[in-house]
Parts: structure tokens; sequence; C-alpha cells
């Protein structure tokens, strides 16, 4: 999603025919307003993701969050797990962020495995 919201903050910008969260962060790295907006939205989306997660610890009823991430936007855009960490540390007062593999895969196991 993130290419097209870029497209719609940016509209003289043309997309190439395929895009990914990784072409926004390759065009951050560019001078310009457009470039200017891309790290600004990076920026904006790692603060909501820091926001979801902080919601979930608080419905889960801890104070201290350890995630498990994978992913090329999260490990591969310059500062943005450092984003997300330093966002959920303001909000939940602790915070750890690991790389994992297949974390996917391994949640949807553990709730399935709650589910029986």
């Amino acid at each position: 999603y993130l290419p097209y919201l870029l497209a719609q903050l940016c509209p003289q910008l043309e997309l190439p025919p395929v895009v990914s969260s990784q072409w926004v962060v390759e065009f951050s790295e560019r001078q310009g307003p457009a470039a200017e907006a891309a790290r600004w939205l990076l920026q904006r989306s790692a603060d909501l993701v820091a926001a979801g997660l902080a919601g979930l610890a608080d419905c889960l009823g801890t104070s201290h969050l350890v995630v498990q991430a994978e992913g090329g936007l999260f490990w591969k855009a310059p500062g943005y797990a450092a984003r997300v960490e330093q966002q959920l540390t303001a909000l939940l007062g602790s915070c750890r962020i690991a790389r994992g593999d297949e974390v996917n895969l391994v949640g949807a196991a553990v709730a399935a495995l709650q589910g029986t």
C-alpha cells in the first residue's frame, strides 16, 4: 500500500508497473520533495505499526513486549525497525524487537494450538 499512498501524496509521481514497499524505501534515498514525502510516509508507517502493537499489548495486559518480526520493509528500510522500537518504548516503557524467520507461520501455529 505504501507506493499508492506516496502516489496520492505526490500526484506528479509516476509509479513503475510493479511496485513494492522496497521501491518506496529506495525512492526515499533520493533528493527532493517527493523523496522527503517518502521518508515521512515510512516514518508514519512505523509509528502506526507501533501504535497497533501497543494496542495489542494493552489488550494482553502487558507493559513489556517482545516482538518477532520479519520482512523486507522492517529490516531493510534504514531506521524502520528502530523507529517502531522507539515508538513502542515511548508508548509502553519497555520493548524489544527480535528478528525472526517464518514468524507468520509460527504465529498462526500458536494461535491454532491455543484454539484447541
